[in-house]
């Protein structure tokens, strides 16, 4: 499995691919200060299951955000409950 980063102005998206197969996608919203997390979708797998792709989708953006000093949102109600499990890092302010 790998985290393919698509980087424009304006949006951070980030692909999940297995195998070259796309299993799943967040798409984000992309500032100069935040990065915030609109919407995770993905595919079940035999192999995988949505809610795993998905939490490996938000820690990788988490970690984005974090390594370019950037705030980190979510409107996402799939990332949002990622956020409430695990406070420390939903809605981070800038660093």
């Amino acid at each position: 499995m790998k985290i393919i980063e698509d980087i424009s102005p304006g949006s951070a998206v980030f692909h999940l691919e297995k195998d070259s197969k796309r299993m799943a996608t967040l798409s984000s919203s992309l500032s100069e200060d935040s990065l915030i997390i609109i919407e995770t979708k993905g595919q079940v797998s035999a192999e995988l299951n949505f809610e795993d792709e998905g939490r490996l989708l938000v820690m990788y953006a988490v970690n984005y955000a974090m390594e370019n000093k950037l705030a980190i949102k979510a409107s996402c109600p799939f990332a949002l409950s990622i956020f409430a499990k695990n406070p420390q890092i939903g809605n981070q302010e800038k660093k």
